[in-house]
């Protein structure tokens, strides 16, 4: 219930902070009739939703909450509180409620977008609108216009604190500074986008267009503050391009702002928070629309908590690994297979359907087939097995086209046999020119990564046995390809390199991780799992408990219990991978995510691999503050590490050292770190600046003496 109440408050800054929310609460406090409104109608909303049974976690991270707390704010601003207003304001909280879950479920599921205050507007204005024809219904509103901000130091400042308390409708200075005190316990970068969206409206204000002054600070702190923290650091990765992006779609609301008053005002009614809503939804539809999503990154693909967290999450799962995808994609095939064609190839891989890869098996002198490869299965991969690429469900399949004879591709059945996955809300992987035969999987089915989903074949508009993969962001065949990537792979040379993201080009051999059981036996972390370790660094020495833990949503966990440090980590598929790290740098942990930040469950011959760890991690205290500051606006690649891995015996080592491409400016790194077999992780070290730290994990014999 505390949760439910105090996150409802929060929701409206995007924020699922308790102590967010009850700073909010507070700042409503110095206007009693709000404070008390706003917290019944908190109350009633949350128990409106449990009556009906709605689902308890929304309702328990204030999803229903937020709209009625603006529901009840604006009754009480606008109206006086009498009989009449009371019968009006429970019918207006429960049909909020109704609303929001119709909402939450049309355009959530249909659109992946999404409720915003939308229930709040569908409530209000039709309430504002039969205001007058409902007796004893008496406006709360004082006569008077508000003024232009003038661009004195002064009068800047309270207009921004005015603006910022208008969002709960309370335009005065000390609700507003409260609310800025809420804001910065969120987070600074949406602060820093606060200021900026306030700054647009200001020179809108100033030098283009003429503004309705009425309700002028709450359209300022509803619109131009809101949307400005929402495009800038909330829906997308806070970066240089997304606060251009959050600049933007400040001035379209602008334009949908003064378009909107002038419109409203002639009905007598306030624009409220209308264009904030109309810019973000377009905004987030039309950017998901894109072929490759970067530049801003949007972050509908993980669970967002703040602006700060966003970023930790691209820096350390995306950024870091050169992906574009919060899931892994793997090859969709067992084995060494050659890239015959990638993105904007020659043939067919064009216009709207260029970002699409097909591959063939490729014997050592590059020939595709045996004796004269006149039959299809005089070729290499013909009937070979065709993987699911990632975990998801079969949506389409088509398996009764027969295969072509070599040379005489079947145009009218474009795709031949294929099964589409779908991944994701935006997400599908479309496999082509299948061999016919009884379906693996059924539509509807669900298929986990490397599970066997059909057989390469000769169907469709094909001439000789081949795969053809492609991702797209809609359900249909035939749709326009999407950027394509896979991950984890092992690129084959003269030296195999595992690459944790790539983009296979025409004549490039490649393959997937090798997944050695054996090998993976090394790493495992049994959750609840208690280890005991000593670390030495020169003259100095201390013990450290480490523990093996999970969170409610599944994530992985190391935890320091006796030093403040945590990493999080995965070791599913065919690769251990740290995603961060953090705390003090002093802890053994520390030292695990600098010398085994990512590695394969195989020991290849002279396979190598790098990883592009977290400068910040290495830097001293004061310039790691300086670091945070900029860190939207001059993102660094980090600090390159190269990493070799070898199996002795038992034990399986990982030794890296820093990079030569490093700028010289970087710290030198040296690390190791051993996995024994049926122990787990033993011990390491890290030098840093010939500064070494040895961690040597304590056998139980150890401990008992």
């Amino acid at each position: 219930m505390l949760d439910s109440f105090l996150l409802s408050y929060s929701q409206i800054f995007f924020s699922r902070d308790r102590w967010v929310g009850a700073l909010m609460f507070a700042a409503t406090a110095s206007h009693p009739d709000l404070f008390i409104g706003g917290g019944i109608a908190v109350l009633l909303t949350n128990l409106f939703a449990r009556l009906l049974h709605l689902s308890g976690e929304a309702i328990r991270v204030g999803m229903y909450g937020y709209n009625g707390l603006l529901v009840g704010l604006a009754f009480l601003y606008f109206f006086k509180a009498n009989l009449p207003l009371l019968v009006i304001f429970l019918l207006a909280i429960f049909a909020t409620v109704l609303i929001t879950a119709a909402l939450r479920a049309s355009l959530g599921y249909y659109l992946n977008l999404p409720v915003l205050t939308l229930p709040f507007l569908l409530i209000i204005f039709p309430v504002l609108s039969a205001s007058p024809n409902i007796q004893g219904m008496s406006s709360n509103l004082k006569e008077g216009i508000i003024s232009v901000f003038q661009f004195s130091f002064p009068e800047i400042v309270t207009g921004y604190l005015k603006s910022l308390g208008a969002i709960l409708f309370m335009p005065d200075v000390t609700a507003g500074f409260i609310l800025l005190i809420a804001l910065l316990l969120f987070s600074r970068i949406a602060t820093l986008l606060s200021f900026i969206g306030f700054a647009i409206a200001v020179f809108w204000f100033r030098w283009m267009f003429n503004f309705p002054q009425e309700h002028l600070y709450a359209s300022v702190g509803f619109n131009f503050i809101l949307i400005s923290i929402a495009m800038g650091g909330i829906w997308f990765v806070p970066q240089k391009s997304s606060f251009l992006l959050a600049g933007s779609s400040v001035l379209f609301c602008a334009l949908l702002w003064t378009g909107s008053a002038r419109l409203f005002s002639s009905f007598g009614l306030p624009v409220l928070i209308l264009p904030f809503n109309l810019t973000l939804l377009t905004f987030l539809f039309g950017m998901r629309q894109r072929t490759l999503d970067a530049r801003p990154k949007s972050v509908v693909d993980f669970e967002s908590s703040g602006p700060e967290s966003n970023l930790i999450h691209y820096q350390t799962r995306i950024m870091r690994f050169g992906s574009h995808f919060d899931h892994p994609i793997s090859l969709p095939f067992l084995g060494i297979w050659t890239c015959t064609q990638g993105s904007s190839g020659p043939f067919t891989h064009q216009a709207f359907w260029e970002h699409g890869f097909d591959f063939e098996v490729r014997d050592p002198s590059r020939r595709s087939n045996k004796k004269e490869g006149h039959e299809v299965s005089n070729h290499f991969c013909y009937k070979l097995p065709v993987l699911a690429c990632a975990d998801g469900q079969v949506i389409k399949v088509i398996h009764h086209i027969p295969d072509n004879p070599i040379g005489e591709p079947n145009p009218k059945e474009n795709w031949g046999n294929l099964v589409m996955v779908q991944h994701g809300p935006s997400l599908f992987s479309l496999v082509c020119h299948l061999a016919a035969g009884p379906p693996k999987f059924r539509e509807g089915d669900f298929v986990r990564r490397g599970d066997i989903i059909g057989l390469c074949g000769n169907s469709g508009r094909s001439s000789t046995p081949h795969l053809h993969f492609q991702l797209q962001n809609t359900s249909r065949v035939g749709s326009p390809t999407i950027h394509g990537e896979f991950h984890e792979v092992v690129l084959e040379g003269e030296i195999p390199l595992l690459l944790s993201a790539y983009v296979p080009q025409e004549g490039d051999r490649v393959r997937n991780v090798r997944r050695f059981q054996e090998i993976a036996d090394h790493f495992a972390f049994p959750i609840g799992q208690n280890i005991s370790l000593t670390c030495r660094s020169g003259d100095r020495e201390w013990n450290e408990e480490v523990e093996s833990t999970i969170d409610l949503y599944g994530h992985l966990k190391l935890i320091s219990l006796t030093r403040k440090a945590l990493l999080h980590f995965e070791y599913k598929n065919s690769v251990f991978t740290i995603f961060d790290f953090e705390g003090c740098r002093d802890s053994a942990l520390f030292i695990l995510y600098a010398s085994a930040p990512r590695v394969p469950y195989e020991s290849a011959e002279n396979l190598s691999f790098y990883d592009m760890l977290s400068l910040r991690s290495f830097l001293p205290v004061a310039k790691r503050i300086l670091s945070d500051l900029i860190s939207p606006f001059f993102s660094r690649k980090g600090l390159r590490m190269d990493y070799r891995c070898e199996l002795k015996g038992c034990d399986f080592i990982i030794s890296g050292s820093s990079s030569d491409q490093n700028p010289s400016a970087y710290p030198s790194i040296e690390t190791k770190a051993i996995f024994r077999e049926g122990r787990g992780w033993v011990g390491g070290h890290l030098v840093q600046n010939k500064k070494k730290v040895d961690v040597t994990r304590l056998e139980s014999e150890d401990l008992s003496k």
